[in-house]
């Protein structure tokens, strides 16, 4: 097996959460040590499980939902990318936030973002068929796991910073974290 191959395959499907942790940055700026912690697990634990999953799944089963992946994802991003665009939008036209408006950390909505960020990762354990066996996959999904913790931390700490360069104006966090999503969404289809 390639640990190198690896390696950089854990860093390419990393990204995807990176980038939604850099959003979670942006839009939850009350986030705790704890909620972050949550966050980077639940990301790592998927993104690491997946491919596992899929793995074991073969090829058979992909065959019938290889199809339907990349549009699930992309109409999720969408709605969520659109969401935020609305809600950023509504905030800078009202230029004014109160309190109440902050956006408050939902664990439901990271576990679905966990979810939907690492349902490409089943296609990427069909593909380890050809460098992993029985043994070897599990070492894949802990370099995948620990890949994705870097960098989801980093994901949301530079999230937190990009925030405070706003001056908390949490209506531009949301049109940037918009259009991030939009971004992601676009790349799930191309």
């Amino acid at each position: 097996m390639e640990y190198g191959a690896i390696f950089l395959l854990a860093i390419a499907l990393g990204m995807d959460a990176f980038a939604i942790c850099i959003v979670d940055g942006l839009v939850y700026p009350r986030m705790n040590m704890n909620q972050k912690i949550k966050t980077v697990i639940t990301f790592g634990v998927f993104q690491s499980a997946m491919p596992v999953i899929g793995y074991f799944l073969g090829l058979t089963f992909y065959d019938y939902i290889k199809e339907y992946i990349k549009w699930i994802s992309f109409g999720i991003f969408i709605i969520l990318g659109v969401q935020m665009l609305f809600e950023g939008i509504k905030q800078v036209v009202k230029k004014e936030i109160d309190n109440k408006e902050i956006k408050e950390y939902k664990y439901s909505k990271i576990l679905i973002q966990g979810v939907i960020v690492s349902l490409d990762e089943l296609a990427v354990g069909i593909t380890l068929l050809n460098l992993a066996n029985n043994q070897t996959i599990f070492i894949c999904a802990s370099i995948f796991l620990i890949v994705c913790l870097v960098l989801s931390s980093v994901g949301i700490f530079l999230g937190k910073q990009i925030n405070r360069l706003f001056k908390n104006k949490y209506g531009i966090a949301d049109i940037v974290g918009g259009v991030i999503f939009l971004i992601i969404a676009i790349s799930t289809i191309i």
